[in-house]
């Protein structure tokens, strides 16, 4: 029989003083009976909450005789990371616009290898074809780079497609057009090669007109950014 001096807190110390002896798992489960037995229900003995699930509890000690429980409870959301410097619609409406128009440019350097397969040594026309599909890779390589913010990248693309690229695929239609004594004279003999031909670049020099703006539209900052980080 326990002296009527000794109260439930002296006999919870001693418990505990005794349990601190055994292993971990074990001091748990002692814990456990010794809160039991003292009337204090357990952690597992709780009502569940949030749809059923019994959350997890930790003992956190204090300098009294009992004890608290704080409940930990799983995190079940993904965490949200905001990126501190997005990419600008404008620069994604750029990249698009250069990749319209590498593809109309492959389709049309093929369409005029195989137009010229019958003139042309063979030897020529995979020359200048390896050649041109080149220059395109690496059109597309700077478009790439131009999206994480590159300064050069930006720089290349604006002289190389919106200058020199854009003059290229102009100067053809206006020498014919201006050696031309009317206009109707540039329709006279109209074939499925010559309107395949002119679709096709109307499409590369329409992606490049819309592709080189939208590289500068709003987006000084974006590339100051990417180039501090």
């Amino acid at each position: 029989m326990i002296p009527a001096r000794w109260g439930n807190g002296s006999v919870d110390r001693m418990i505990d003083s005794a349990l601190s002896l055994w292993p971990a798992p074990l001091r748990a489960a002692g814990r456990g009976k010794s809160r039991r037995r003292a009337g204090t229900p357990a952690a597992d003995e709780l009502p569940a909450q949030d749809g059923g699930t019994t959350p997890n509890t930790v003992e956190t000690p204090t300098t009294g005789a009992h004890r608290r429980s704080r409940t930990i409870r799983p995190h079940t959301g993904t965490p949200q990371v905001n990126d501190p410097n997005p990419t600008p619609r404008a620069i994604r409406v750029a990249f698009v616009g250069f990749v319209v128009a590498l593809l109309a440019g492959v389709v049309e350097a093929i369409a005029q290898t195989a137009l010229a397969a019958g003139d042309t040594h063979p030897g020529s026309l995979a020359t200048a074809l390896t050649v041109r599909l080149t220059i395109y890779l690496v059109v597309f390589a700077a478009a790439l780079r131009m999206t994480y913010g590159s300064r050069w990248a930006r720089r290349v693309l604006a002289v190389g497609i919106g200058i020199v690229g854009l003059a290229s695929l102009l100067i053809e239609p206006l020498a014919q057009a201006l050696s031309a004594d009317q206009l109707g004279d540039l329709f006279t003999d109209v074939t499925t090669e010559f309107v395949l031909i002119f679709v096709l670049r109307t499409i590369h020099v329409l992606a490049v007109l819309v592709a080189v703006p939208a590289m500068y539209y709003r987006t000084r900052a974006y590339f100051r950014t990417s180039a501090r980080s």
